[in-house]
């Protein structure tokens, strides 16, 4: 490593001026600018180390404890900073990145790089006013950070939606930067390029990607678009609501007038009929608005009681075969074998899951069938049921599954303007599976049909109760 006051006293005004500014201003906390802080910390550390070393190793022979000391310490700086800009291109680059098993491996790998730095020896070399250390610890840092380049270049190079991201643009600047500056101090040690470039490019990510009055800025826009798409959703959502309440309202009280003046029986039994079903359609409008707010309010609440399921599954089956009318569509039904007498859970939350699954089945197919199958797996005092219902409708669109559980989104709905519902099913569907910690899966062919898995826990109970 090289001795070369002038750029090591920069780097080292430079260094602490970064420190003193950033840390002062106001700034947005996140996981992306809590590691930019330690890297300006460890930055710091290493044109500090830099500077002890240069002064100690003139006097190695009377202080060689502490040019050691010294020679180390900035070995493990340069490591720490590598390590460090690692996990900031982990956490800006992928979805997960702030999952703490990379946090984890960190921590695992600074320790293993301290460890190592400090086990393998260290030689020096001076000549001509020109001072360097080298050998195998000096060796195991240039290695880290080739192996660190790398792993950089294959997250980025695999993520290459977000790459377009003008953000991601000084990060490959800065890996061109190191990697030059690398090659050129491992064919001349006596140049100490690599402390001047973590400083040069700690404070280049100042001025580009980390800026604190930037990053606020950006912060600010973000609330803002958020603020305009809940607006927008609120706005959509009360369309909506003044639509899907007006339509069954609209029937009752059309149909009500009607029966006020008609003396033809048959003709007003068929009006009530339709006054019903426009009440229960009215009905499940209020419930779906209730229960999502419930749910959003964490108000939610698992309430158990014994059952029989076969007895309640058979039940969704004549009520929903009711809602096929004259649709040429076949409801099939396949209830496995060994299911328990008696289930113990939220019979109510179950009941609701299948019934959204099946309405949502029976709206969206216009012929064909739709199969609703469940099987267990009886372990001990607990089932395991696999709720299955698969149609012969429209299918999903591959790029619109992610959007399927989404509150008042309803899919191809410019296509599907005869098809009464708030879009607020599905989405009740998920969170009342997770809240019983089982999961719903989907899989969809457009135009061919859907099948929605759900699994769910249920104990087994001992006797049915009598309701």
């Amino acid at each position: 490593m090289f001795n070369n006051n002038a750029f090591t006293l920069a780097s080292l005004l430079y260094g602490i001026l970064l420190i003193i500014v950033y840390f002062s201003k106001k700034r947005i906390r996140t996981k992306e600018t809590q590691i930019y802080g330690y890297l300006i910390i460890s930055s710091l550390g290493a044109i500090v180390f830099a500077t002890l070393t240069a002064i100690t190793m003139q006097y190695s022979d009377k202080i060689p404890m502490i040019t050691l000391f010294c020679s180390k310490g900035l070995l493990i700086a340069y490591a720490l900073w590598i390590l460090l800009f690692t996990h900031y291109v982990i956490v800006i680059t992928l979805k997960d990145g702030n999952n703490e098993k990379f946090k984890t491996l960190l921590y695992i790998a600074i320790y293993l790089s301290v460890f190592i730095i400090f086990l393998l020896p260290l030689h020096y070399h001076i000549e001509n006013n020109i001072v360097y250390s080298y050998g195998p610890s000096a060796n195991f840092v240039y290695v880290l950070v080739g192996f660190a380049i790398v792993l950089w270049l294959i997250i980025l190079g695999t993520h290459k939606k977000k790459i377009k991201n003008k953000k991601y643009y000084p990060v490959f600047f800065f890996i061109i930067l190191l990697t030059i500056a690398i090659i050129i101090q491992k064919l001349n040690p006596g140049l100490l390029l690599i402390t001047y470039t973590e400083t040069f490019i700690t404070f280049l990510m100042y001025f580009t990607i980390e800026n604190p009055d930037l990053k606020m800025i950006n912060e600010l826009e973000y609330a803002k678009n958020q603020a305009d798409k809940a607006n927008k959703a609120k706005s959509d959502f009360l369309s909506s609501m003044s639509h899907e309440i007006r339509t069954p309202l609209n029937a009752i009280v059309g149909l009500s007038e009607l029966i006020k003046t008609n003396n033809d029986i048959d003709e007003i039994h068929e009006d009530a009929t339709d006054i019903v079903n426009a009440s229960q359609t009215l009905l499940e409008i209020v419930n779906g608005i209730l229960d999502i707010s419930k749910i959003e309010a964490d108000k939610m609440e698992i309430v158990e009681t014994t059952y029989n399921p076969l007895k309640e599954f058979e039940n969704l089956v004549t009520i929903n075969k009711t809602r096929i009318g004259e649709k040429e569509i076949e409801l099939r039904t396949d209830f496995a074998a060994d299911m328990p007498l008696a289930l113990c859970g939220d019979k109510g939350k179950v009941k609701q899951i299948i019934t959204n699954l099946l309405s949502n089945a029976i709206k969206y197919t216009e012929k064909g069938y739709i199969d609703f199958k469940v099987s267990c797996i009886n372990e001990k005092d607990v089932s395991k049921l696999t709720i299955s219902v698969k149609d012969t409708g429209r299918g999903i669109k591959k790029d619109q599954i992610d959007k399927l559980f989404t509150k008042f989104n309803r899919l191809d709905a410019d296509k599907n303007t005869t098809i009464e519902g708030t879009g607020l099913g599905l989405a009740i569907t998920k969170s009342l599976v997770e809240m019983m910690g089982g999961k719903i899966i989907v899989d969809s062919t457009y135009g061919e049909g859907s099948k929605f898995t759900v699994f769910i826990n249920q104990k087994i109970g001992k006797e049915v109760s009598k309701d």
